[in-house]
């Protein structure tokens, strides 16, 4: 459903509901570039959800792969899920700098944080392109509105644009805003005549969450419905550093319409199907009113979940279960122990393949990787990642797991499908690696190569 959805999660695993992969070689074995083969249909097509990794590396960039990041488009508008260093070459490099409204932060640690105020303000100048009052909605933890603003006035500027509004939201519990270590102005420095740092066009609102205990973006557009369906971007807490958030995109249940009825009752495609598929009757060429009942199936929202970085991210487990697609980070291979890892505040990929198969999400995508996971060459390294996320019990298992690339992009379609635009060098692992719930298209052969 559309709500923060609960259990479930060993009962779809017991039944093998699991995500169908169809994996398309399409990205370029130059990782530090976006050179996909059919560009242009990749960018005109807007499905419910589709996520493109920005940055898949831990801490900093590698020669290979830039800060975390990821651009998800729903038909609710564009979120940029975290903005570290250079996250704004990453997006100029795929041709999406002008394709978000909403930006979401996982914590405040630097490698998700530092390239924020550039995406903000680059955002505004594409707005700008599109609206006279461009419209840009900031969520995440206590702190976003101060850091913002201090980072605004200490390069020396004092308003974005004229008629910018930037909606700044931090999460907080229930019964206001937090004391102590957050302070609620930004910090200023030595002008006297300033008073209170502020930013014209930039404002702050103190986010509860939820009955059910999770926080809801507010929406950037105040519509959101296409083809009669919502989207809403959701977080909950994780454990990681203080003030941690994994987000998990929902869409509603909708209606699809059943063709083979339609054409029973002598309905033909055209705008009469959009009302039908909202819920409404109509009245057919013959005078007959047609419920919404009569011709389509109810069919249940798709839902992706991506976490920051985390230990432990059970906080988020009712909004995660039954994913499709869950992204979840794997900073350290298994041959660190799950407890020095912890220690670390971070997961393992054995960690996070066991949240993954616990909840019965349809599909894990790992990121968040230390160069030094590397250093034995990229091929080695990727098998180890699929084979420790696996767990022991993987054939009454076969949850698919995908080590995720800079610039891979990931469509979440109908029916538990999802389609995995990557490079050939990931193809020819996973063709080489046969397994029942991923389908890799044929591609040139190719040598293993160091990254």
């Amino acid at each position: 459903g559309g709500g923060g959805g609960g259990g479930g999660g060993a009962a779809a695993a017991a039944n093998g509901n699991f995500s169908r992969l169809r994996f398309r070689p399409t990205l370029r074995t130059g990782y530090n570039r976006a050179d996909y083969e059919g560009a242009e249909e990749l960018r005109r097509d807007a499905p419910f959800m589709e996520l493109t990794f920005l940055g898949t590396s831990a801490s900093m960039a590698s020669k290979h792969r830039g800060t975390c990041s990821a651009l998800l488009r729903t038909n609710a508008g564009g979120f940029l899920i975290d903005a570290g260093d250079g996250v704004g070459r990453q997006l100029r490099a795929v041709e999406m700098q002008s394709t978000y409204d909403t930006i979401c932060v996982t914590h405040m640690h630097g490698d998700h944080l530092w390239g924020l105020p550039a995406v903000v303000r680059g955002a505004v100048v594409h707005l700008r392109g599109t609206s006279d009052a461009p419209k840009l909605t900031v969520a995440g933890p206590p702190g976003l509105y101060a850091y913002l603003v201090t980072a605004f006035r200490l390069s020396g500027i004092r308003d974005l644009f004229d008629n910018a509004d930037i909606h700044v939201y931090e999460f907080v519990q229930a019964g206001g805003p937090p004391g102590g270590r957050v302070a609620r102005n930004p910090l200023t420095y030595g002008d006297p005549n300033e008073g209170v740092g502020a930013i014209e066009g930039i404002r702050r609102t103190y986010l509860e969450p939820d009955e059910d205990g999770f926080w809801t973006v507010p929406a950037t557009q105040s519509e959101v419905r296409t083809n009669h369906s919502a989207v809403r971007m959701r977080a909950g807490r994780i454990k990681h550093t203080f003030d941690s958030f994994g987000f998990v995109a929902v869409e509603n249940t909708r209606r699809r319409i059943d063709v083979e009825r339609a054409r029973a009752l002598g309905l033909r495609p055209g705008p009469k199907f959009r009302l039908l598929t909202a819920g409404e009757s109509i009245e057919a060429e013959d005078g007959r009113v047609i419920t919404a009942d009569e011709v389509t199936n109810v069919v249940p929202g798709r839902r992706l979940a991506y976490l920051g970085d985390t230990f432990d991210p059970m906080g988020a487990a009712g909004l995660v279960a039954g994913a499709d697609v869950l992204v979840h980070e794997a900073t350290f291979l298994g041959d660190t122990p799950d407890k020095a890892a912890t220690a670390k505040l971070h997961s393992t990929t054995r960690m996070a393949g066991r949240f993954a198969r616990d909840l019965g999400v349809g599909s894990l995508f790992l990121n968040h990787f230390r160069e030094a996971s590397f250093s034995g060459g990229a091929r080695p390294t990727i098998q180890q990642m699929r084979r420790e996320g696996k767990g022991k019990n993987w054939r009454q298992n076969p949850m698919p797991i995908v080590p995720a690339e800079d610039f891979m992009v990931v469509k979440v379609l109908e029916d538990r499908n999802v389609e995995v635009h990557g490079s050939e060098y990931l193809a020819d692992i996973l063709r080489r690696e046969k397994e029942p719930f991923i389908e890799v298209d044929q591609g040139r052969q190719i040598r293993g190569r160091n990254l």
